[in-house]
């Protein structure tokens, strides 16, 4: 039977590849908007409980927003008086306080880094945002000429890489957080600082600041007790002139924005799914009325009605099979470049694709190419297993 099924669908080499080719299209789609949706929301909850800080001070001022300052690792050079940090320990509600400073990487040669990067500065005194990393890496402290990385930054040989003109050892990756950390170089403030006022080409960068004198955000925890849209209101009635932000609600916000664009992927999709059934219905029924006779003749010698119904559902199956697993590689393979498209018009925390959801997005993109060719092919298969092979034999094509 199966020998039978495979020798048709061999003589029929161009109706059989159209068939495959509409239910690629539909799968691919589907698998590029499955693993897209699903690692946005990985990144998101990952970011959520990797963040650490509650609240974020940024200067008011600022040419920036909180997504780009949370989300990517582009310069963001931004500074408020370093008397914030003290007007903010003193707010009812604050547990922790932090302060980062950014400065950035300029463009470089061999065995340093070659394009502009967020470098953040922190006061290893009061952080608690990678404090959790140092102690999961059984490290104490930053030395002057070490640093640590986020997971999407290159590696570099012999782990030294050359930043503003001084040589560090990198001493450690951070896990995925899913946002701008992990492509962030992370220093001492101090040295830092020293980076800052020393370098000649960066004071270009950054003129008249003295990073001496400011911070470039600072990071908040809330008290047990407290609410954080509450510790947020008291630090807006101390008139510091700053920027506050909730990181709930930049999470929150950027959920909002990608399921708008979700909803409207899957509502394209399920268009593209409704003509592709339409499409393979037409097909499978089309090719079960030119193989009258050959049904007939296959009843004549002894099949059953059965075997006639699995024969074109087998063959519907195994071409919606290819179709869908050819679909699915491809569809993995175009989320990259979905997401790069995506990126440049919004900001989101996403994820490098893991082996598990590339194999879930694989299998789960076949399945239902198999059950969607199953589907469709199931009235035609009805249709021909009730025909008569006597009058089909005597009739062939004509209806």
């Amino acid at each position: 039977m199966y020998k039978f099924a495979w020798q048709n669908l061999s003589r029929r080499k161009g109706q059989s590849s159209l068939t495959i080719l509409i239910t690629l299209l539909t799968v691919m789609v589907f698998v590029m908007i499955f693993a897209f949706y699903t690692n946005f929301q990985q990144g998101v909850v990952l970011s959520q409980e990797r963040l650490g800080a509650d609240i974020l001070v940024l200067p008011n001022e600022a040419s920036t927003d909180a997504y780009t300052t949370l989300y990517t690792a582009e310069p963001n050079n931004i500074y408020m008086p370093v008397e914030v940090l003290d007007s903010i320990k003193k707010v009812e509600g604050v547990a922790l306080a932090s302060p980062q400073l950014f400065i950035q990487t300029l463009n470089a040669s061999c065995c340093a880094v070659d394009s502009e990067t967020r470098i953040v500065a922190f006061d290893m005194d009061t952080d608690f945002v990678l404090q959790p990393w140092f102690d999961e890496a059984n490290l104490d402290s930053l030395v002057d000429d070490q640093i640590i990385i986020g997971c999407n930054v290159p590696a570099y040989l012999g782990n030294r890489v050359g930043i503003l003109g001084d040589v560090f050892r990198i001493v450690g990756t951070m896990s995925p957080t899913g946002t701008g950390m992990d492509e962030t170089y992370f220093m001492n403030m101090d040295v830092a600082k020293r980076l800052a006022a020393t370098n000649e080409n960066l004071k270009e960068v950054l003129p008249n600041i003295d990073p001496q004198a400011v911070y470039s955000a600072i990071l908040i925890k809330v008290q047990d007790g407290y609410n954080v849209a509450d510790v947020v209101a008291n630090i807006e009635k101390a008139d510091m002139n700053v920027t506050i932000v909730a990181t709930d609600e930049v999470v929150t916000n950027m959920k909002t924005q990608m399921s708008m664009i979700g909803q409207v992927m899957i509502l394209l999709w399920m268009l593209l799914l409704v003509v592709t059934a339409l499409a393979l219905i037409g097909r499978f029924t089309a090719l079960a009325q030119v193989r009258k006779k050959e049904t007939g003749i296959l009843r004549a010698i002894g099949g059953q009605k059965t075997d006639v119904f699995k024969l074109i559902l087998f063959e519907a199956c195994f071409l919606a099979g290819i179709g869908g697993l050819l679909g699915s590689i491809l569809g993995i393979c175009a989320v990259s470049p979905l997401i790069d498209w995506l990126q440049q018009a919004f900001t989101f925390s996403i994820l490098a694709l893991n082996p598990g959801l590339i194999a879930k997005s694989l299998l789960l993109g076949t399945c239902m190419a198999i059950l969607l060719g199953g589907l469709a092919a199931l009235y035609p298969a009805c249709k021909s297993a009730r025909l008569d092979p006597q009058e089909v034999i005597m009739r062939g094509e004509i209806d």
